[in-house]
């Protein structure tokens, strides 16, 4: 890796932060190409805004789009193919209990899948499925569900769980970007945290963190060996009340 370094920010926001203020004098000087990495497209529209004013435009990614570059196969690519796919095996196994809870919310039927593709990354029973949700369901039938999702993907598509988030493919969009800013993105699934460790190791690399995303900056500091630390505190704000 060229470079590594993180900002660390406290009683500021990101768009007043030293870390930011350094992102914009390299747009504004260097001859760079860089990319600009935010947890979701709101966030992205936000830091597009607030760099207007700037000719030297960055390539703007949400971390999804980020790795969806690096992957053949992800979450984000094929998630309405599987939420069908795992509706069609349930409605197939007359299964209208979990059938019933899964059609209640969307976001359950992601959690549900987005598990078992967890599970097969990290080889951990436990992440089978997210505990808040199954508490109910029993270990062994979990694990049957998986292998029979498994087998059904592959015979209707050929593509196995197994195979998201494990093959790699060059990214075209990102060749010409060597500098990389990531801002406040949390790195909550492995296979974020398998894409930014096999996928920054050539590029340089520079964290803007609010420091509450503690999880995410201790992954960093594990994960990145040779990194420099900025550390931005300033004094809290007091509110006076005029009466």
């Amino acid at each position: 890796m060229k470079k590594t370094i993180i900002y660390k920010y406290k009683n500021t926001t990101l768009n007043n932060s030293k870390g930011f203020d350094c992102l914009k004098k390299e747009l504004l000087y260097s001859n760079e190409n860089i990319c600009i990495i935010a947890n979701n497209s709101l966030h992205i529209q936000t830091i597009d805004e607030q760099l207007k004013d700037i000719q030297n435009k960055p390539l703007l990614l949400t971390l999804n789009q980020f790795i969806d570059e690096h992957y053949e196969y992800t979450y984000n690519k094929y998630k309405h193919t599987l939420t069908m796919l795992l509706s069609t095996l349930l409605n197939n196994q007359n299964d209208n209990y979990l059938q019933s809870i899964l059609k209640k919310n969307n976001r359950l039927a992601k959690d549900f899948i987005q598990s078992f593709i967890q599970f097969k990354l990290s080889n951990n029973v436990k992440q089978v499925t997210p505990p808040y949700l199954f508490k109910t369901l029993p270990k062994e039938y979990i694990i049957d569900l998986y292998n029979n999702f498994n087998a059904f993907i592959f015979s209707k598509t050929k593509i196995a769980i197994t195979d998201f988030y494990t093959k790699r493919k060059p990214s075209l969009l990102l060749n010409n970007y060597n500098t990389i800013y990531i801002l406040n993105t949390p790195i909550k699934k492995n296979w974020e945290a398998t894409c930014f460790t096999q996928c920054l190791q050539k590029k340089a690399v520079f964290w803007i963190y609010q420091d509450i995303n503690s999880s995410t900056i201790n992954w960093i500091y594990k994960t990145f060996k040779t990194i420099s630390t900025v550390q931005e505190e300033l004094p809290k704000r007091t509110t006076k009340i005029l009466y």
